[in-house]
């Protein structure tokens, strides 16, 4: 990872890691579940946008 996979969550402030958890899941914010879109076509990274998405779900582990 490079820091040019860390990001400023634009929801709620906080710093997350690109070594965070989910690292196959980079853009999502591990404190709010808000993301940044990122790709044109999964994993790519190539949409400029960096738009806010709000979190549709919550997936728990039992």
């Amino acid at each position: 990872m490079t820091e040019a996979d860390d990001f400023i969550c634009v929801h709620c402030g906080m710093p997350v890691s690109g070594l965070a958890w989910g690292t196959k899941h980079r853009n999502h914010c591990p404190h709010c579940l808000y993301s940044r879109h990122v790709d044109m076509r999964p994993g790519d990274r190539a949409c400029l946008c960096k738009g806010t998405m709000q979190p549709i779900a919550l997936w728990q582990k039992a």
